[in-house]
């Protein structure tokens, strides 16, 4: 079987879970991810060093110079850091079946703007609940931040709720956004991903379980689309 076959590899960044194994090598190499809301699957891993991600035995090795897609703005694959959560398109590379070359990488967000604490006091952005855990990297901050700071939450999505691996505070931008997969009630009207609803217009090209990152103003609970994108990476 010819080796051109693409595969997306769902990678989390300093996550020490690993999900997945690679197959014999007659056949595709591909991997799963549980939990994260995403589809298709892929890979769970961690970064091992400069130029290379392992991910539970597969390296995938990218270019310096190779760009990273990021809704806080362009960057370079060696700008990568711990905690931060990526998925990367990538082809076989060399003769063995451990070893990838990313052909794209995009800097996976599932939540950027405000904080805020529910009525319980557990933090949120755009009303999905952040789980922070003794692995969240955590930077600009020591203690949680008071609400109304924007932050950056890398991690993956379990049920409603983001598994934080690393929470940034950034200056605020002009709109939040949020990447995960949506869901629409018909009895309600409701649309939402995560814990977060989706104010305004139905999307009415959007379907159950489809992969969206959307952007858009902050409004209590939830965001008012003004741009949704479909699918993991920009055409």
């Amino acid at each position: 079987m010819s080796w051109v076959l693409r595969t997306l590899l769902i990678l989390s960044i300093s996550i020490l879970s690993v999900i997945g194994s690679a197959r014999a090598q007659d056949e595709e190499r591909e991997g799963g991810i549980v939990g994260t809301g995403i589809k298709p699957a892929g890979l769970l891993g961690v970064i091992t060093g400069l130029g290379s991600i392992l991910i539970n035995g597969q390296r995938v090795v990218f270019d310096d110079t190779l760009q990273v897609q990021s809704p806080l703005g362009a960057r370079t694959a060696k700008s990568l850091v711990p905690g931060e959560t990526v998925v990367v398109e990538a082809n076989p590379f060399g003769e063995g079946l451990n070893t990838w070359r990313a052909l794209r990488i995009q800097h996976y967000v599932p939540l950027v703007g405000p904080l805020q604490r529910n009525s319980a006091g557990v933090p949120t952005v755009l009303g999905s609940q952040i789980i922070i855990t003794d692995q969240t990297e955590t930077v600009g901050f020591s203690d949680l931040p008071a609400d109304g700071n924007w932050v950056a939450i890398n991690g993956l999505w379990r049920s409603d709720s983001v598994v934080a691996s690393r929470m940034e505070i950034i200056d605020p931008i002009k709109e939040a956004s949020i990447t995960g997969s949506f869901s629409f009630d018909p009895k309600t009207g409701v649309q939402s991903i995560g814990g977060t609803v989706l104010l305004g217009a139905r999307l009415e090209n959007a379907v159950d379980g489809d992969l969206l990152l959307v952007s858009g103003r902050v409004l209590d609970g939830g965001i008012e689309p003004s741009l949704v994108r479909k699918g993991l990476f920009r055409n």
